[in-house]
């Protein structure tokens, strides 16, 4: 095969690529329910119940310490403020009971699962504040630590920062 079919053949199947991306990615948007962007949604099931961050102000907040390792691999040390997930569930009425896994995702599809056995007490935090002040919405470098609004997700027994959920937009309780 010359040089020239070759070429031809990987344009092609390039070509084929970014359309069924693009595809996914409008019809993914087009299922994804339309929400606020300050809130987020609790989906068990056939149930859904939107929770919107002046709902969680309102809960108890949780203060701690967390590491955020920057983009040129130093730990910096933010104090972070936020809601326990298992009071959140609580409050609407949600159990892990029948749980195995629960999916965090974000409002640019990234995600996480995390088996159950991983949420215990004060370890996963619906995160609000950096520093004392609210995160900033988006995914931005700006100020280190303290983007990912207006709700992220920190697992505090993780010592890395790479299983923070930024800009949440579901929980999922799986069965």
């Amino acid at each position: 095969m010359n040089k020239q079919k070759t070429f031809r053949i990987a344009i092609i199947l390039l070509g084929i690529m970014i359309i069924g991306l693009i595809t996914s990615i409008l019809i993914y948007n087009f299922y994804k329910e339309d929400i606020a962007e300050d809130s987020f949604l609790i989906i068990q099931g056939d149930r859904q119940v939107v929770v919107t961050t002046s709902e969680l102000e309102e809960m108890e907040m949780i203060t701690f310490a967390n590491r955020y390792r920057n983009s040129q691999g130093a730990d910096l040390f933010i104090d972070y403020e936020g809601v326990n997930l298992l009071d959140v569930l609580a409050k609407y009425n949600f159990s892990l009971e029948d749980c195995s896994s629960v999916n965090f995702i974000a409002r640019d599809s990234f995600f996480r699962s995390y088996n159950v056995n991983e949420i215990d007490e004060d370890n996963v935090i619906l995160t609000l504040y950096a520093e004392g002040a609210p995160l900033t919405i988006g995914n931005t470098s700006t100020p280190p630590g303290q983007d990912g609004g207006p709700i992220m997700i920190i697992k505090r027994n993780d010592s890395y920062s790479t299983n923070r959920i930024k800009m949440l937009y579901s929980i999922e309780l799986k069965e």
